[in-house]
């Protein structure tokens, strides 16, 4: 599964690199000082338990790839889905033990090994799949084995440095069946090349999505947060404002009338608040029944804040119909502002947090500021 990032002509065959290092630096190009770190014996332990947790996360792994890829398998015939699927989970299975030996010895799979677990794009040519299906789920499959081991190192608390230089590692692995699974599929090799650049941004853009209710995920809301607080501290314009949004009894309502009722709920929500976002701000569901509405440049006048924080109440609180029933739901927001000393997604995200715990306390169905950080205008 990893490459060597050569430009040799298809009918050409693979010279592996002779050594772990030599690979990922022509591949990379990058700082492999995390990755020597990464296979120094301080680590050993570390690294003997993410490859356990990537091994036991593979049932996980192959169906979170499936889930991604479905929806391009309606108008396969039956054979061609079974088939598409068995060798898909196969070379998941392959891919997560290859990279699990890695870690655990330092060893980057043999030639042979790595054309079994790539041709995949011959076998998808000859059952006449669809090249994007074939694509989408080898970068499905970066993207869970990315977040898996991101999890585990954040439990083992494993320095960031050396977190990225794993990641190297991860990514070089999918980036060599992408390298020869195309030039496997199809000899016209540039025009494929251009489909992978295109496909891996419509990816990347899906992964930011909440696929329940179409805004953005936790993951891609942390990564606008941390953009935007990055981007203040070289040109601070107006206010950054967080406004946590957690409907009121929600678990009740699910119990009540099922979770059909409060996925139909969930999407309303998250529709609503997107209708009252501006296009430069961000509306993103952290899970469950909390979403999030992040507005930038917002002038420093208390009178602002509270009348956007009563206008999402309101238009929460209308009344939805799903059909077979009209449902009201209410809304605790709770409202953070960044400053100078809140200069991480985190603090700001506790900030906003703990207002809307405060909104719950006094009564829900309403707001509460967290302003003490800074000097608003009333």
């Amino acid at each position: 599964m990893f490459g060597d990032g050569s430009t040799e002509s298809p009918g050409h065959a693979y010279s592996s690199p002779s050594s772990l290092d030599e690979l990922l630096a022509v591949l990379t190009k990058k700082d492999l000082k995390g990755m020597e770190r990464l296979f120094s014996p301080e680590f050993a332990d570390p690294r003997a338990e993410l490859a356990k947790a990537l091994r036991s996360s593979i049932p996980a792994i192959q169906a979170y790839v499936q889930s991604r890829v479905e929806h391009l398998e309606k108008n396969l015939p039956t054979e061609v889905k079974e088939s598409a699927r068995f060798y898909q989970d196969i070379n998941i299975a392959r891919g997560a033990n290859f990279i699990a030996d890695w870690l655990e010895t330092a060893a980057i799979p043999t030639s042979e090994e790595l054309d079994a677990i790539s041709s995949v794009g011959t076998r998808a040519a000859n059952m006449s799949a669809p090249f994007e299906r074939v694509l989408r789920a080898v970068l499905a499959s970066e993207d869970a084995i990315t977040a898996i081991l991101e999890d585990a190192c954040s439990i083992l608390g494993i320095p960031v440095e050396i977190q990225r230089g794993l990641l190297i590692g991860v990514q070089a692995a999918h980036n060599r069946i992408l390298i020869h699974m195309t030039r496997e599929f199809d000899a016209r090799i540039s025009e494929l090349t251009e489909e992978l650049s295109v496909e891996r941004a419509k990816f990347e853009d899906l992964a930011r999505i909440d696929p329940l209710t179409g805004v953005a995920n936790r993951r891609a809301f942390y990564q606008y947060l941390q953009a935007i607080i990055a981007e203040r501290k070289r040109h601070p314009r107006g206010e950054l404002v967080l406004f946590y949004v957690d409907l009121d009894s929600f678990k009740e309502l699910n119990d009540l009338y099922g979770h059909q009722t409060g996925d139909g709920v969930l999407k309303v929500t998250a529709e609503r608040l997107s209708s009252l976002a501006r296009p430069t701000d961000q509306v993103a569901r952290l899970g469950g029944d909390e979403f999030t509405v992040v507005m930038n440049e917002l002038p420093p006048d208390q009178q602002v804040l509270e009348s956007i924080a009563t206008r999402l109440i309101a238009s929460i609180r209308e009344p939805i119909d799903l059909t077979s029933q009209k449902l009201s739901v209410t809304a605790s927001i709770g409202v953070a502002l960044a400053s100078e000393q809140i200069d991480d997604p985190d603090t700001l995200v506790i900030n906003a947090d703990k207002a809307m715990y405060k909104a719950k306390h006094n009564g829900k169905n309403r707001f509460h500021l967290a302003i003490q950080q800074i000097q608003l205008q009333n």
